[in-house]
């Protein structure tokens, strides 16, 4: 309803009196109230919520002077039930015949009900097999159609394009909708199939080409299966579609029995043989045989003439033999140096004392590798020098402590080691207030370690009521009781003769610094908080553990892969430097890896951890002492190195039968 100027409602049924309000003029006219929010007068709705139901559900406001409800119900297009239809808000009843809301397979009966057709199609279907679609007219007649999938006409015709008749196809028609194609057939137009081209019936329902013919291929399509039947070719001719053409080049081709071949131009054309030298062809057998024995048969080309046996003896040189089946040096001849005995080579034909190459020298007194025509000693490979620890360099044995690795001044002293090399103190490397420990015996495994030697390092090495102050037990206060160091960075206090120092510790720092401190933090050296670099001149500017200065890089002496022999592949940093050792698989046939107690392969409180220890119990002084699939070393019988063949082996070894390098 719309509203005037003063925000009354339009048309009202009571005039607003003189002294009305707004609301009360709302509120004296039925079908309006007063809405506080808009301060207008607005239409009541009647439909919320929804009186109407039944077959006229649907609900319409309406001016309470139209009706004093305010509201009329409707029907909608499926409240009016079976034969009934909704028409301006009101059922009424269908006409006769339609569906109108009646279930499938009734219609209305024009009076307000459904009810079920009569069907002349059902339920026995009166159409033909060409025409099986049966479709009812009315309740009293019916018409029939054809079907294209699956077909329904015969053979030889197609349903009509109204689907009403089956229609002839033309003739010739090979189309599937025809029908006749399936049997290799086509259609005759007269509304049959027939056999296309020269085919026949097979008597079965389809086709075939006739007695002596077959197909070529093609749609009713027959050819001559051997058209060269009676045609008869001269030699190195053959018959090809009923004509003679010729053979190709060097086929049989009927010239076989004159020992010739087609030429590829008609002509039968004799054959040359060729045999190897030693042999001749024999137009008999048809083969070739061995030459008479001295006859040229092809050896002369090669400096030699027929053997007799189908080969060639070639002339030999002076300094050489024939021996049945080669030129061989006589005795004291060579060829190469491989002809010669072991310390000898080949010159001028002749085997002299002396060497060409590394492969002319024997190991032991001979010498290990040539040098200068002479076999000098030295070594080949590692296996050949007489420590585990050793390799082999430009002939000669190097140990590692021959570079002289050890370069932190409080550890010197180099002992070469079956892992690498340790790095010993000495009496006088360990500065004051320090002392070497060494073992009574001092050996390979077990270096010198800088300790201590009188008073203290913290305060728990003094006797109670003293404290360590610059290595020595002094009685007096503690100065680190309470702890007086609150610079986070430095939180650790020690006692000291000018009263405390404040150290760092491995992670006060923070983030990109490190605390620097001695080997042995001590009272008179506090750690210091150092940004972390990695570039470097020197060992000292490196300020990580373990680190030492390579190429200008600050780098664990591990991060450079020291360990390259193949028993002691792992790598441990150390306060002296770095350690070889073995794994459990790298020791070799023979060893087995020392481990500590719980299994570490190391531990620098464990001398023999990481070691490779022999398993075997027997004893040598020499190889000769061992098996020849065993060698000597570190005075026991170990297996050599393993192999597949020969070539895995030293020059002077091979591979036996066992899988192991023994000497030739």
């Amino acid at each position: 309803m719309g509203q005037d100027d003063n925000g009354l409602a339009l048309k009202p049924k009571k005039a607003m009196l003189k002294d009305d309000t707004i609301e009360e003029f709302c509120n004296r006219n039925k079908g309006l109230y007063y809405n506080p929010v808009t301060k207008k007068c607005e239409q009541i709705n009647s439909c919320d919520p929804n009186p109407c139901n039944g077959s006229t559900p649907v609900c319409e406001t309406v001016d309470f002077s139209v009706d004093p409800k305010g509201y009329k119900c409707l029907c909608s297009d499926t409240s009016c039930g079976k034969g009934k239809t909704c028409v301006g808000g009101q059922c009424i009843n269908c006409q006769k015949g339609v569906n109108c809301n009646c279930p499938s397979g009734q219609v209305s009966d024009g009076n307000g009900s459904c009810y079920t057709p009569a069907n002349k199609c059902v339920p026995h279907n009166p159409c033909p097999s060409s025409l099986p679609n049966c479709s009812p007219i009315g309740e009293t007649d019916y018409s029939c159609s054809c079907t294209s999938n699956p077909r329904s006409c015969p053979d030889g015709t197609r349903c009509s394009d109204n689907n009403m008749a089956c229609k002839n196809c033309p003739a010739g028609d090979r189309s599937d909708d025809c029908g006749c194609s399936q049997y290799g057939k086509e259609a005759d137009g007269n509304g049959g199939c027939r056999c296309p081209g020269m085919k026949i019936s097979d008597g079965y329902g389809g086709c075939k080409c006739p007695t002596d013919y077959e197909s070529d291929g093609t749609w009713g399509g027959c050819k001559l299966i051997d058209p060269c039947m009676n045609v008869d070719c001269p030699d190195a001719k053959r018959c090809e579609d009923g004509e003679c053409v010729n053979c190709s080049a060097g086929s049989d081709c009927g010239c076989y029995d004159d020992d010739a071949t087609a030429n590829g131009d008609g002509v039968c054309e004799p054959n040359i043989h060729e045999c190897d030298p030693g042999k001749e062809y024999n137009t008999d057998t048809r083969s070739c045989e061995n030459c008479a024995e001295n006859a040229d048969c092809g050896c002369f080309d090669q400096g030699g003439y027929a053997d007799g046996k189908g080969g060639c003896r070639i002339i030999c040189e002076d300094w050489e033999y024939w021996d049945g089946s080669k030129c061989a040096p006589a005795v004291g001849a060579c060829e190469t140096s491989d002809d010669c005995t072991s310390g000898n080579y080949c010159l001028d034909h002749s085997c002299r004392p002396g060497c060409e190459s590394d492969d002319d020298c024997k190991k032991g007194s001979s010498g290990a590798y040539c040098k200068d025509n002479v076999c000098t000693s030295g070594c080949l490979t590692d296996s050949d020098c007489s420590y585990s620890y050793q390799k082999c360099q430009a002939g000669a044995c190097i140990s590692p402590c021959d570079s002289n690795p050890c370069t932190n001044p409080k550890y010197p002293k180099c002992y070469n080691s079956s892992r690498g090399f340790d790095c010993d103190c000495t009496s006088t490397s360990c500065g004051d207030g320090y002392t070497c420990k060494v073992t009574s015996t001092p050996n390979l495994t077990d270096p010198g370690e800088c300790i201590v030697s009188t008073g203290c390092q913290k305060d728990s090495d003094c006797a109670s009521g003293e404290t360590c102050v610059s290595g020595k037990c002094t009685a007096g206060k503690n100065h680190c009781d309470p702890n007086p160091c609150t610079n986070p960075k430095y939180p650790k206090c020690y006692n000291s003769s000018r009263g405390f120092d404040c150290d760092c510790t491995s992670t006060s720092c923070g983030d990109g610094y490190i605390c620097k401190t001695t080997s042995t933090p001590n009272l008179t050296d506090p750690g210091e908080c150092k940004e972390y670099v990695t570039n470097c001149t020197a060992d000292k500017d490196c300020l990580g553990s373990y680190e030492k200065c390579y190429d200008g890089v600050c780098k664990k002496p591990c991060d450079t892969n020291p360990c390259t022999d193949s028993r002691y592949p792992s790598c441990t940093n150390t306060s002296s430097g770095y350690i070889c050792k073995c794994t459990s698989s790298s020791c070799g046939s023979g060893y087995k890896c020392e481990t500590t107690s719980s299994g570490v392969s190391y531990d620098e409180n464990s001398p023999n951890s990481g070691l490779c220890k022999v398993l075997q119990t027997e004893t040598c002084t020499t190889d000769e002492n061992c098996s020849a699939e065993k060698k000597c070393r570190d005075g026991y019988c170990i297996f050599r190195d393993t192999c597949s063949k020969d070539s895995d082996c030293a020059s002077t070894e091979r591979c036996s039968e066992n899988g192991y390098c023994v000497l030739k």
